[in-house]
């Protein structure tokens, strides 16, 4: 399974909000009963995803998630 999210980004320009949708996904992950989902590193891999978008200078920071979607595959 992986996870898969659309996030909304804003920034204050010249007193004027911009906003900017990003799109993030995790790696595929196999879970089993003897191997449980990690939710800390599914976290912590999102956490790194916004991390990389928002070092870039542009000033955006994340606002929201608007959507998580959890694709599984038997």
């Amino acid at each position: 399974m992986h996870f898969v999210t659309e996030a909304e980004f804003v920034r204050d320009y010249d007193e004027c909000l911009s906003h900017i949708n990003a799109y993030f996904h995790t790696r595929p992950v196999v879970v089993t009963q003897g191997q449980p989902l990690d939710v800390e590193a599914i976290i912590a891999a999102f956490d790194q995803l916004v991390d990389g978008f928002t070092c870039r200078g542009s000033g955006f920071v994340l606002d929201l998630i608007k959507k998580l979607t959890a694709v599984f595959v038997p």
